[in-house]
């Protein structure tokens, strides 16, 4: 398993979506679909479904790319949920 993690942060969300499906495209070397793409915001879903998908290996496809928006714990946001994401999980994997 290689160790493919990519930040791309912007306060223009048109370029941030264009620079991600770019990269999702170049990574991937086919179109995306159910089986090797998955969405995530984190103002919505608990970082340890993220975490979850992280470690489970792709299904009918080669590579998987997850795309996590909203991730606030990497830019010291504070939101309003009650849950604390476990990180530490990641930098584990």
């Amino acid at each position: 398993m290689g160790n493919n993690i990519m930040a791309i942060y912007g306060e223009v969300p048109e370029l941030v979506e264009k620079k991600s499906n770019e990269l999702t495209h170049s990574f991937l070397n086919e179109d995306k679909d159910d089986f090797n793409y998955v969405k995530y915001n984190l103002y919505e879903t608990d970082m340890s479904t993220v975490i979850e998908e992280a470690l489970t290996m792709p299904f009918i496809s080669e590579k998987k790319v997850i795309v996590v928006k909203n991730s606030f714990k990497f830019t010291g946001e504070k939101v309003n949920k009650e849950f604390t994401p476990k990180i530490e999980k990641v930098l584990e994997s």
